[in-house]
C-alpha cells in the first residue's frame, strides 16, 4: 500500500505531458496481450499509464481494478479514461530512491 507522499509523487510524475501512455485499450475490452504489455511496462519502469475507451467512470474503475489484479499492481489514480499503475521492482533501485 502506497503512502500519501508516495502517491503524491507518482501522480505528479504520471501527469507530466512527457510521460507516455504505455497501453491503449479499445472497446473490445481487456485481453491477455493487454495484461502482458502492462506487466512488461511495470517491470521495466514501475509506473505505467493506460488509456481505455470505456463507457463511464464505473466501467473505467472496473477495467483498472481488473488490470491491477492481473498484474499485481496498485492503482495510483484514475482520471477520466486514464489510469496510472505502480508496481515496485525489487531488482531495481526504484522510483522512490531517485527522489529522496
Amino acid at each position: 500500500m502506497l503512502g500519501k507522499e508516495e502517491t503524491k509523487l507518482l501522480k505528479s510524475m504520471g501527469q507530466k505531458p512527457s510521460f507516455p501512455v504505455c497501453l491503449a485499450i479499445g472497446k473490445e475490452g481487456i485481453g491477455d496481450s493487454h495484461v502482458k504489455v502492462l506487466d512488461n511496462a511495470l517491470r521495466a519502469h514501475e509506473l505505467a499509464k493506460v488509456k481505455a475507451q470505456v463507457g463511464d467512470a464505473a466501467e473505467m474503475k472496473e477495467a483498472a481494478c481488473l488490470l491491477a489484479e492481473k498484474t499485481n499492481s496498485e492503482i495510483v489514480e484514475i482520471r477520466g479514461h486514464t489510469a496510472l499503475f505502480y508496481r515496485a521492482n525489487p531488482l531495481k533501485r526504484g522510483i522512490f530512491s531517485k527522489h529522496r
